[in-house]
């Protein structure tokens, strides 16, 4: 564990959330006495109140990108969700998802995804690099102690007792497992195709990434029927549709197979699974 893994790590971190359009800015954060192990990252969502949608597209990508041994809250409300992810390289990752109004750092702060207005809102200070704390030095040992010879003690006859109730405490019910919530396998598998279109592009196989990316164009026409109360035949009636929805999804048809029509197309496809989660 040393500061290029932690970069590389953040870096990762970075692009995750890049892959998602409810989130208006994030960075990390840390104090006067953040190890290296410990990596914070703060994200404010675009919607103001909507906390909640932000983590969860979050929470998704952390938890298949990343996959912590362990995971766990430290606040759970709507507009402050605070979660720590115990990655078993050593790191331990904390995600805070606040909303700008209650949003404040004490410490320092490095941008990652910046808006100005955030920016100037967030208190503390702001750094190019991260600060973490010189590692503490082992402890010396202590000498151990000089045994002085003792004279044995006469023997003392002891009083006869009743043996004590053995007292076995109750254990503790094991925490249920947090469930999954409904739709979770849907927006996992859409995750994973705008990542393995993204690593087609990167890549060079434009044709791999075109027919991924029009697999998710027909998921986003079944979503943008059943939002206007269509539950069938959708490839045709969606030309019926009168919604902004459908003309973004009009321009998501790259102009060629190349690199930048490709990735101006997955960004439109990636804006529209936001809107309409």
């Amino acid at each position: 564990m040393n500061m290029q893994s932690r970069l590389q790590l953040i870096e990762d971190i970075t692009v995750m959330i890049g892959s998602t359009h409810s989130v208006e800015a994030a960075y990390s954060t840390g104090d006067d006495s953040t190890e290296m192990s410990d990596i914070r990252i703060l994200c404010v969502p675009k919607n103001t109140i909507d906390a909640p949608t932000a983590y969860k597209k979050l929470n998704y990508f952390f938890t298949n990108e990343l996959k912590p041994e362990t995971a766990s809250f430290v606040s759970r409300e709507p507009s402050r969700i605070i979660k720590q992810f115990n990655l078993p390289n050593g790191f331990v990752v904390t995600l805070s998802v606040i909303e700008s109004r209650l949003v404040s750092v004490s410490g320092w702060w490095r941008v990652l995804r910046g808006a100005p207005a955030i920016n100037s809102s967030l208190g503390g200070r702001e750094t190019d690099v991260e600060l973490v704390a010189e590692p503490k030095p082992a402890p010396a040992p202590e000498p151990e102690p000089v045994a002085e010879a003792m004279p044995e003690p006469e023997p003392v006859q002891q009083p006869i007792v009743e043996a004590p109730v053995e007292f076995v405490p109750e254990t503790a019910p094991e925490q249920a497992e947090e469930p999954q919530q409904e739709g979770d396998e849907y927006w996992d598998y859409v995750a994973k195709n705008i990542r393995s279109a993204r690593l087609a592009i990167n890549s060079g196989s434009y044709i791999r990434a075109g027919e991924i990316i029009s697999l998710l164009r027909h998921m986003l026409i079944e979503l943008i029927c059943v939002r206007n109360d269509i539950e069938e035949n959708f490839e045709n009636a969606i030309d019926f549709i009168e919604c902004e929805e459908k003309d973004m999804l009009i321009k998501s048809y790259p102009a060629a197979l190349d690199k930048a029509p490709l990735i101006k197309s997955l960004g439109i496809i990636c804006e529209l699974f936001d809107r309409l989660a």
